[in-house]
């Protein structure tokens, strides 16, 4: 897998998984890249390009961007419609006899109700599943026991639940040691996950060279 951005020379590549690193160290053009990859991971709309083999991806759908490992939300809108959508799918392809026997009660409870009325009160004969278990709260758990396990289940969640490929870390290296910056490359590699550590700063003594892409405050490649 590839992204390529118009302003860079230089392409990222990912190798069945594993962490790339880019660091931007002008502020002003650091700001402006991740802008972009922010409004590009919301609605598409942008000049990176992420591909597979010769597939252009859907970056909205294909990368997901984590602004700081603090503020990762498992119940959003996104994760808890996947996750009904499932269990929706799961109650109807498995013939379940309990979901044709609830949607039955809750129909037979609906018309006790409406008994009950003294207006004239229209039921539709079919239960929405969908509705009912969105009025449930489903929503997704992680682990908490660390930042380190919290963000790499999240990873994993996302990656499993909506199919994303890339993950865009921003200044990640600025929350962890050097330890758990190898545990976690160790683990998303493992994993085949792919993630790109956009960051402003990054410790000499952390990472190699080779390691990583280099945009210098005079916005020159290195």
């Amino acid at each position: 897998m590839k992204l390529v951005y118009p302003e860079w020379t230089s392409q990222i590549t990912f190798s069945e998984g594993g962490t790339e690193i880019v660091q931007i160290e002008d502020p002003v053009y650091f700001s402006s890249v991740l802008g972009e990859l922010v409004g590009q991971c919301e609605n598409d709309n942008g000049r990176f390009v992420l591909s597979d083999g010769d597939e252009i991806l859907d970056f909205s759908k294909s990368a997901e961007i984590i602004l700081s490992p603090f503020s990762l939300d498992v119940s959003s809108r996104k994760i808890s419609s996947e996750i009904v959508k499932r269990l929706v799918k799961v109650a109807y392809d498995e013939k379940f006899v309990e979901t044709g026997n609830i949607t039955s009660i809750i129909l037979k409870y609906l018309y006790k109700l409406i008994d009950y009325e003294d207006i004239n009160v229209e039921l539709n004969d079919e239960v929405d599943l969908q509705m009912l278990f969105k009025s449930a709260g489903l929503k997704a758990a992680i682990d908490e026991t660390s930042l380190l396990t919290r963000l790499t289940d999240y990873i994993f969640l996302i990656r499993d639940l909506l199919k994303v490929k890339l993950f865009i870390c921003v200044n990640l290296l600025s929350y962890i040691s050097e330890d758990q910056f190898f545990a976690f490359k160790k683990t998303v590699t493992a994993g085949k996950i792919s993630v790109l550590l956009l960051q402003s700063i990054v410790k000499s003594e952390m990472i190699k060279n080779k390691e990583r892409l280099i945009i210098d405050k005079d916005l020159c490649e290195i």
